[in-house]
C-alpha cells in the first residue's frame, strides 16, 4: 500500500519540524544545565583528576556554553521558520499566540503585584 506523494510530503514536513524543535530542546536543556553550573562546582566534581585535565576542562566550559547557546539559536530559527514555510497558515497564528502571550504576561504580573502588595501590607499591619 503506497501513500500518495502529497501525504509522504506531509509526512516529511512533519517529520522535518518535529526533528528541529527536538534538537533544539535538547540543546536548551543542555543550555540549561550548562549555565547553571558553576566552575567551582564543576572544579570539585572534577578533583581527583589529573590538574592539567582539570584546567582544561575548565577553560573549555565557557567557550562550550557559548557554542551551545550559538547553535541553539540557529536551531531555533530554522524551527520557527520551518514552521512558517511549510504550514503557511501559521503565520496569523503566531501574530494571536504572541499577542495572547503578551496580554497573559502583563494580566499576571498585575495580578501578582497586586498580590504580593496586598499581603505585603496584610503582614506589616498584623504586627
Amino acid at each position: 500500500m503506497e501513500l500518495p506523494s502529497s501525504m509522504s510530503g506531509l509526512f516529511f514536513k512533519i517529520f522535518l519540524v518535529f526533528l528541529l524543535f527536538l534538537v533544539t530542546f535538547l540543546l536548551s536543556l543542555f543550555s540549561t544545565a550548562l549555565a547553571t553550573s558553576s566552575r567551582i562546582s564543576l572544579s570539585r566534581l572534577l578533583e581527583d583528576r589529573n590538574k592539567k585535565v582539570r584546567e582544561k576542562i575548565l577553560e573549555g566550559k565557557e567557550e562550550l556554553r557559548i557554542a551551545v547557546e550559538v547553535w541553539r539559536t540557529i536551531f531555533l530559527a530554522a524551527f520557527l521558520l520551518s514552521l512558517l514555510y511549510y504550514f503557511p497558515r501559521l503565520h496569523l497564528w503566531t501574530i494571536w499566540a504572541l499577542l495572547f502571550s503578551l496580554a497573559l504576561v502583563f494580566l499576571a504580573s498585575n495580578f501578582f503585584l497586586a498580590f504580593f502588595t496586598a499581603l505585603i501590607a496584610r503582614q506589616f499591619s498584623l504586627c
